[in-house]
């Protein structure tokens, strides 16, 4: 018994475009959420939706304060751990001994 794929492409479709019509492609592409441009393609022959991406622009600047927030706390732990080796270092010196 043969398995047969549905999904398998087996036909080719080849077209010539002007740089200018690539480049629109390509920024229309850069748009949606489809990494391929042959699946972008393949939805728009086929009259398939197309989901465009966008810019949160409250969600990108959240990011932003959070990483600085998660380095200044990474700074803070690389000292306190400093401190703290300092502190254990100095229990091996008989003046700083109680």
């Amino acid at each position: 018994m043969e398995n047969i794929n549905k999904n398998t492409r087996n036909k080719a479709l080849k077209i010539y475009l002007s740089s200018e019509e690539y480049q629109v492609i390509r920024n229309n592409l850069a748009e949606t959420t489809h990494l391929y441009m042959s699946e972008y393609l393949r939805k728009i022959l086929l009259k398939k939706p197309i989901i465009g991406s966008y810019r949160d622009q409250t969600m990108e600047d959240l990011m932003n304060v959070l990483v600085e927030l998660k380095n200044e706390l990474n700074s803070i732990g690389n000292n306190f751990n400093l401190a703290i080796k300092e502190l254990h270092s100095l229990q091996h010196i008989a003046e700083y001994k109680p």
